[in-house]
Formats: C-alpha cells, sequence, structure tokens
C-alpha cells in the first residue's frame, strides 16, 4: 500500500533547492506547572527577630499584621501598606504570653489575635474592627487545664470565627456563632503528637465555616479533620499564607499572582 503524497508549497520547494538552508527550531518557554503561572518570589525582610512562633494575616484594607511570641511575651506589628521600602522591624509588645503558639486572621475590617496565657494553659483573644489599628482588651476564651501547643483560627464576614489548639496530643475545636463562644469539642481522633494546626480555606475570603478544611498535622503522619465543602466561594480576595520554616520571620512576597489576588508568604 503505497502512503499519501504530500505536496509542498512554493515557498517550501524554494527553501529545499536553496543552497544556503538553515535548520530553524521555535521553542516556547513557559513559567507555568500544570497551566497554572508559576509564582515568584521577591525577598522583602531579613529578621533580626528570634526564632519562634508567629503569625499574619492581611485585612481588606491591604496592611499586613503579624504576630510572635518572644521571652514570653506577644508581640505585634501592622505594615499599613507592605511593599520593598515598608519598615518591618518595628513591633508593639503587647502583654505577656506563654511560651506557645500565635495565630491570627481577619474578614473585612474585623482582626482576631490569639495567643495564651503567660501559664500556656488558657487561650486569650484580642479583637480589632478597624483592620488592627487598634486592638481591643484581650479576654479569656478557653482555660484547657493542660499546656497548649499550637493554635490556629479564621472568621467569616458575619463574625462567626472557629478556633482550633491543641493541649497535648488532642485537637479541639471551638466556635463563635452569632457572636457567642461555645464550648470547647474534642477531635475523636488520636494521635501520638501535634506539631502544627492550620485552617486553609476554600475558595476565597467570603467563606463560611463549613466551606473550610481543618487541618491537624501530627506525628507521625498528618490527618485531615474536614468537613468537605459543597462548593467554593468566588471572588477576588487577599490572602495570606504562613509557613513556619524552622520558625525564622522572613518576608516574601509574590511577585506574580493569580488574577485578581494578592498573595504573600511570611516564613
Amino acid at each position: 500500500m503505497r502512503g499519501v503524497m504530500r505536496t509542498l508549497s512554493a515557498e517550501l520547494l524554494a527553501a529545499q533547492r536553496s543552497g544556503s538552508a538553515l535548520p530553524y527550531l521555535q521553542v516556547t518557554v513557559a513559567d507555568r506547572i500544570g497551566g497554572v503561572r508559576r509564582l515568584a518570589f521577591q525577598r522583602l525582610y531579613t529578621g533580626s527577630e528570634p526564632d519562634g512562633y508567629h503569625a499574619a494575616a492581611m485585612p481588606a484594607d491591604g496592611s499586613l499584621l503579624r504576630a510572635r511570641v518572644a521571652s514570653d511575651r506577644v508581640h505585634y506589628q501592622r505594615v499599613t501598606s507592605p511593599g520593598p521600602s515598608s519598615n518591618y522591624s518595628s513591633w508593639t509588645d503587647l502583654e505577656a504570653a506563654g511560651n506557645a503558639d500565635v495565630a491570627l486572621c481577619s474578614e473585612g475590617s474585623s482582626v482576631l489575635l490569639f495567643f495564651t496565657d503567660s501559664t500556656a494553659k488558657k487561650v486569650r483573644l484580642r479583637e480589632s474592627g478597624d483592620s488592627g489599628a487598634t486592638l481591643g482588651a484581650a479576654v479569656q476564651l478557653v482555660d484547657a487545664g493542660a499546656t497548649i501547643g499550637w493554635l490556629a483560627a479564621d472568621v467569616k464576614s458575619n463574625g462567626d470565627a472557629l478556633l482550633l489548639y491543641s493541649a497535648g496530643a488532642t485537637v479541639y475545636r471551638l466556635k463563635r456563632s452569632g457572636g457567642t463562644w461555645g464550648s470547647p469539642a474534642a477531635w475523636t481522633n488520636s494521635v501520638a503528637a501535634v506539631t502544627g494546626l492550620a485552617t486553609p480555606v476554600q475558595g476565597c475570603r467570603s467563606v463560611s465555616l463549613g466551606a473550610m478544611r481543618y487541618l491537624a498535622t501530627a506525628s507521625p503522619a498528618s490527618i485531615n479533620w474536614s468537613s468537605t465543602p459543597a462548593s467554593r466561594v468566588a471572588g477576588p480576595s487577599v490572602a495570606t499564607i504562613l509557613a513556619r520554616t524552622n520558625h525564622r520571620s522572613h518576608i516574601l512576597h509574590l511577585a506574580s499572582c493569580i488574577p485578581t489576588t494578592d498573595m504573600h508568604l511570611i516564613i
């Protein structure tokens, strides 16, 4: 069976007969992974702060909020317009705190800062309604009766909030609904040790508690404590991602971003 004969165009025939023909190769390089643009990092700050627990959030006004625990004190920072020339070294010493984790979350102009008292057995909350410009007096939310290790939190637009905390190898959740905090509920699963807590959110800023995935990172394995979301909430947002890498307080800015979304990474 004979193959199909293909006719060359006049231009290709001329190139074929040319004595100075050169091979032509076109290569296109796309900085994407699986069709998604790979985000590029730019270092904005290398801190001299000691290693320790820390958290970050970005309210609706675009300011960058950070909190850290050092020398049994909780320190707080607000950078109104974070950028390469901003000052990331100025901190406000708020009050005594335990040698335990700290959590920050925001929604709109609402900001919640969670930390432990000096015994590291009680969770305290300082709240702001002006994008973190001012913080209210601390209130006690829970007395765990045992040393608390890790905290994570998130809040939605109507003020409902979720706090996760670990005491020993047990993870607890505490919810605020309609302005009232409920009672702690223990996770029914058991782990050898809890080495971190986080509340990744499905979709963007405006997310209900039912659309959150509760994640307990445990030893020897990572375990998901989750209620699978029925749907994602679409829309623009400003998100802050906190990564604990040896607890160092360095700031990296994602120069390339998902459309309509500015993202920052604090490590």
